[in-house]
């Protein structure tokens, strides 16, 4: 691989490792009101299915498409699947908010060409056991037309997350091989949720205006301080415009934490628009100075693909 593209994988490696790694949303108690759980995002029913379907925006330009399915096992277990797509993800725009000093050395590699855009697609499987707690999760990355470039895995052990990041090499024969390029654990209590960045979070359930809780944020490059707290809030129930229908939801803002060195007032760093049955229908997320927006399919179109 060449000095460009080696730069360029590297960018996709903790863009795709941010699904685990840079934004590694752990829920802890909340303040006000009940706490989110892995139960609550399985299907009520033992042995069923739900597929969710969603499109991908940035800014206001469609640029791909997502697909999670929830099910749960007959002795109550059950599995958290999600398969993102994005086409034309510009890399150089985010290497700097993402990797900190260390995208200034990769941008040298690609020259003048800031507007660098590959196609990224993010494959996770989260596994939670029969208790409603998660037990592992696998997330498969490929870009620019190599799939399964990366493998993030992560595994809970005695009250820790060790999260390993893996780059797949294969010989002529099509065997593979993994290679470990990094490694990580911190503590994970038992009343907590690790999330997504860059996958949709299909419920979330339990909300009231007013209620409010906390998460860390964890950066592998950051320019400042590598874990950040978060503050989520339930703003308001309003009404929103949803595929065509206007509904009522509530309005989740997350924002840095006050005492972080930001104003509560700032900008928030992520939006969602919950139905009152729980359901996420709009989902938001800065990306440097881009805005990323998952946006959820009726139940009629999901079941389509």
């Amino acid at each position: 691989m060449n000095s460009r593209w080696y730069s360029v994988a590297v960018v996709a490696c903790w863009l795709a490792s941010m699904c685990w790694l840079v934004t590694a949303k752990v829920l802890p108690t909340l303040r006000e009101g009940s706490r989110p759980t892995y139960d609550a995002m399985l299907p009520e029913a033992e042995a069923a299915k739900q597929t969710t379907a969603w499109d991908i925006f940035l800014r206001d330009e469609h640029v791909g498409r997502a697909v999670s399915v929830s099910t749960r096992l007959p002795d109550g277990s059950g599995k958290l699947e999600s398969d993102v797509h994005f086409e034309r993800l510009p890399l150089g725009q985010i290497a700097m908010e993402l990797l900190g000093s260390f995208g200034t050395v990769l941008r040298q590699f690609w020259g003048a060409d800031d507007d660098l855009k590959v196609d990224l697609d993010i494959v996770s499987e989260m596994s939670i056991g029969p208790t409603g707690k998660l037990d592992s999760f696998v997330t498969r990355v490929g870009f620019a037309g190599v799939e399964d470039w990366l493998q993030v895995r992560g595994t809970v052990l005695k009250g820790q997350l060790e999260v390993s990041v893996y780059e797949v090499e294969r010989d002529d024969a099509g065997a593979e091989t993994l290679r470990l390029r990094f490694q990580d654990h911190f503590p994970l209590t038992d009343d907590s949720l690790v999330g997504g960045a860059l996958s949709p979070q299909e419920r979330l359930t339990g909300l009231h205006v007013g209620q409010t809780w906390t998460f860390p944020v964890y950066r592998p490059f950051p320019p400042n301080s590598p874990v950040q707290m978060v503050e989520a809030t339930v703003e308001r129930y309003e009404w929103f415009e949803w595929n065509g229908q206007t509904t009522r939801a509530y309005h989740v803002v997350y924002r840095d934490e006050a005492g972080s060195g930001l104003s509560i007032a700032q900008e928030p760093i992520a939006r969602l628009w919950v139905g009152g049955d729980g359901s996420v229908l709009r989902q938001e997320g800065r990306i440097a100075d881009l805005t990323v927006s998952f946006v959820r399919l009726p139940d009629e179109a999901a079941a389509e693909r």
